[in-house]
């Protein structure tokens, strides 16, 4: 049977494509995508469409987990995605799922369209996106980067306007029946969550809580859980957390078992403490690999997550995503880090610290960055702020847990080279990828994403509470000013810019830990600092300098 001949992304395929004067098929697809596979079984493999694909366009496929900078330039509302792209990279046309009939009439028209105008797109070859403006050194940005608000100091009342602004946003959301936001499909949302969660400690209000419990136990008892091996589907199709999409994927779980480990620690209930052993049974089982790092994701195979427990053991199991992302495995040990405070098994400290080890072992690169994920030929680009930032976050959390001077120092290392090399001096902020290089399309336009900017800032804010360097807080705050104004057309994507902003102005408690990491009740004192729930906490290690070698250990607190 024929097949459809794809292409990797690369400026290889599209200069392919100038030459032989046909457009690009690009279909970005994920190995957890349900309808991703009904349409490699059904639409390419049909005979017709293939001949035409093969005849008419130069087809190009790409894993979205693998290229999220692709995805996040071509997507179209979900995966798969579909999309017609001229030679030069920019969209003639796109979907999400076609069915086969439906695929070859679209197939026909798309290649009538560019065969009869294509001279005058090749007059324009990138849409216009060339009138995006000049960032440092001259290179060119995107037009959706956001034009950067006057200053560079971040207003205190403004700051707190628009941290109320989202709030708002989240509240109008709220499903108040059924709990989460939005109707259907539906979503965890963990940062909207997680913004609730902050004010209500940062005000004591009982409402925000009310909502993150609801939403908490609704989706726990609901069908977006799985009851037999644990775990939280990737979202639900109905408004009542009824019907999931079966796909499981590590970076949902990860920031799952954040928040339900949080809640255990601030509640005691005894059902938030269950729910992290469950995704911590599944997470170990199923997603870590033997040498301690965690793998991508798991298939969405609806026929099987239908079976019961006896059922079960006697399918095969949905085929796992075996690839090393650093990102989310940055997530799955800072996950780890909140379970083994929660439950104080230490377990899971040591499964958080190993994942580290291997991540950093296997994807760390020369010039002080990071890989985006690493397979059997080892470490691959692209290299993204995302990662880097995820990756010093956890190194972050890790020292506040362990006292390890080291994994301060590669905190510090990695913010260095994020601002090296990602930073924009001339306005602030952050690009999402690295300058240079052969970029086809869409992808020569570096942008500031605003979920990358908060998570830098977050990162900048702690290493300034944790090391009292004041440059780290000032870079933090150039980039949430860029975004001040610009960020209401997020909505409840806005969390994370709102719980980076509520960071950098309200209150932080600064726990100091006094004594030898490797003492026993020194330890067992630091998990007890980490373990505090508040709105903004830091817990930093004081040195021999600070309190002289003969002391025990003890904590204390104050402003940093």
């Amino acid at each position: 049977m024929a097949e459809i001949l794809w292409r990797e992304w690369g400026q290889e395929a599209f200069d392919e494509a100038a030459r032989t004067r046909k457009p690009v098929l690009l279909d970005i697809s994920a190995v957890w995508c349900h309808w991703c596979h009904v349409m490699d079984e059904t639409t390419y493999r049909d005979p017709d469409v293939v001949r035409a694909v093969n005849r008419d366009f130069v087809p190009v496929r790409v894993d979205t987990d693998r290229r999220p900078d692709v995805n996040r330039r071509y997507n179209m509302g979900g995966w798969p995605t579909t999309v017609f792209l001229t030679p030069g990279g920019e969209i003639l046309t796109g979907t999400t799922y076609v069915p086969p009939d439906d695929m070859k009439r679209l197939l026909g028209k798309v290649s009538e369209f560019y065969r009869e105008h294509e001279w005058e797109l090749a007059q324009d070859p990138v849409g216009g996106a060339g009138t995006g403006g000049v960032g440092a050194g001259g290179e060119t940005t995107a037009r959706n980067t956001p034009v950067p608000a006057a200053g560079t100091v971040l207003d205190r009342d403004r700051a707190l306007e628009a941290v109320e602004e989202v709030r708002r946003k989240v509240e109008e959301a709220y499903d108040p029946l059924h709990g989460g936001f939005g109707v259907a499909p539906k979503f965890p949302q963990v940062k909207a969550l997680e913004l609730l969660l902050t004010l209500h400690l940062r005000t004591g209000e009982e409402r925000p809580l009310a909502m993150v419990e609801k939403t908490l136990r609704a989706m726990r008892a609901g069908g977006l859980y799985d009851k037999v091996a644990g775990g939280f589907f990737r979202y639900s199709t109905t408004r009542g957390w009824d019907v999931p999409h079966f796909g499981k994927m590590l970076e949902d779980n990860a920031q799952l078992l954040s928040l339900y480990a949080r809640m255990a620690q601030l509640t005691g209930d005894d059902f938030y403490v269950e729910t992290v052993r469950g995704l911590v049974r599944y997470l170990t089982t199923w997603l870590r690999s033997e040498n301690g790092f965690f793998y991508g994701s798991q298939d969405a195979d609806e026929s099987y997550y239908r079976l019961d427990e006896a059922e079960r053991r006697e399918r095969e199991a949905p085929k796992v995503d075996r690839t090393l992302y650093v990102g989310w495995n940055a997530l799955a040990a800072r996950g780890f880090l909140e379970a083994y405070l929660a439950t104080a098994e230490v377990r899971l400290r040591e499964a958080a610290l190993v994942a580290l080890e291997c991540v950093w072992g296997a994807a760390r690169l020369e010039d002080g960055l990071v890989a985006h994920y690493v397979d059997g030929d080892g470490p691959h680009g692209p290299v993204l702020l995302a990662d880097a930032t995820e990756l010093c976050l956890a190194f972050l959390d890790a020292y506040e847990t362990t006292g390890e001077e080291g994994f301060l120092d590669r905190a510090v290392g990695l913010l260095e080279a994020v601002v090296r090399s990602f930073g924009d001096p001339a306005s602030g902020g952050f690009f999402d990828t690295l300058a240079g290089g052969e970029k086809p399309g869409r992808l020569r336009f570096r942008q500031k994403g605003l979920d990358e900017n908060s998570r830098t800032a977050v990162a900048l804010l702690r290493a300034a509470e944790t090391t009292g360097e004041e440059r780290w807080r000032m870079e933090a705050e150039r980039a949430l000013v860029v975004f001040l104004g610009p960020h209401r057309r997020y909505g409840i994507l806005a969390a994370d810019y709102a719980l980076a902003l509520d960071r950098a102005v309200g209150p932080t408690a600064v726990l100091t830990v006094a004594g030898e990491p490797e003492d026993p009740a020194v330890r067992a004192l630091a998990r007890e600092a980490a373990a505090a729930v508040c709105a903004a906490r830091t817990v930093r290690w004081a040195g021999r300098e600070e309190v002289g070698g003969e002391q025990v250990g003890e904590a204390w607190a104050g402003e940093p």
